[in-house]
C-alpha cells in the first residue's frame, strides 16, 4: 500500500478497511487509530465512530489533511492529520500535560 493524502470529509470507512485490511480483519476487529488534538487516540471500528470522528475533528479544525500510511510499523502513527493548527494544539497540549507530571513527581505524587 502507498501513502495516501486526502481530506478528512474524502475518507470512508470502506477506505479505511482497504488501507488497514488486519484492523478489520474480524468482526471483532479492533479497527483503525485517529489522532485527537489532546495527545489521544480515537479508535474507529465501524462508520458510526468515523462520522463522530469527522465530526469532531471538522468542528474545530475544519476540512483537515489526511496522511493514510498503513505500512508504518508505529500503531499510532499509521493516520496523521497534517495541519498546522491541529498540530500545534497537539504539541501544547504534550508540553502542558508533561509540565504537569514533573510538577506532581516533584512533589512525591504517584504519577503510575
Amino acid at each position: 500500500m502507498i501513502t495516501r493524502r486526502l481530506r478528512l470529509s474524502d475518507v470512508t470507512f470502506e477506505m479505511l478497511q482497504e488501507q488497514y485490511p488486519e484492523c478489520y480483519a474480524s468482526k471483532y476487529g479492533r479497527g483503525v487509530t485517529m489522532p485527537n488534538s489532546d495527545d489521544s487516540q480515537r479508535v474507529i471500528i465501524d462508520e458510526d465512530a468515523l462520522i463522530h470522528y469527522k465530526k469532531q475533528i471538522t468542528s474545530r479544525w475544519g476540512d483537515v489533511m489526511i496522511q493514510l500510511n498503513p505500512e508504518d510499523e508505529v500503531w499510532f502513527d499509521r493516520i496523521k492529520i497534517r495541519d498546522e493548527n491541529f498540530q500545534d494544539a497537539r504539541k501544547r497540549y504534550s508540553e502542558a500535560k508533561g509540565k504537569v507530571i514533573a510538577e506532581w513527581s516533584r512533589k512525591g505524587y504517584n504519577t503510575d
